[in-house]
C-alpha cells in the first residue's frame, strides 16, 4: 500500500510491499503523486514493475562486461570516438 504525506512542501510517495524492496518518490503536486502510486502498485502486482535505480550506477565502461553481445558493436566503432565518449563521460 502506498502512503502519501507532505514533507517541506513536497509529496513523498512511499510504496511497502511484503518480498518488495520499498519505493519511494517525491513530488511537488499530490495528483502526481497519486498517480504515480497508482500506477507503481499496479505494475507492482502484475509482476511488470523494472526496478532502474541502479542504471545510473552503470558506466560506459562497464557495459562489454555486463552485457557482452554489445561489444562487437562498440569495437566497431572508431578508437578515436570512443576515447571520446570515455572522456566526456568521466567529466560529467
Amino acid at each position: 500500500m502506498a502512503t502519501i504525506i507532505k514533507r517541506n512542501g513536497k509529496w513523498q510517495v512511499k510504496i511497502r510491499r511484503n518480498n518488495f524492496k520499498q519505493l519511494s518518490k517525491t513530488f511537488i503536486t499530490k495528483d502526481n503523486a497519486i498517480k504515480w502510486a497508482r500506477e507503481t502498485e499496479s505494475k507492482v502486482e502484475k509482476g511488470l514493475f523494472e526496478d532502474l535505480s541502479q542504471t545510473n550506477s552503470i558506466s560506459l565502461k562497464e557495459i562489454p562486461q555486463k552485457y557482452p553481445p554489445l561489444t562487437p558493436k562498440l569495437c566497431t566503432l572508431d578508437k578515436k570516438i570512443l576515447s571520446l565518449m570515455f572522456a566526456f563521460l568521466t567529466l560529467t
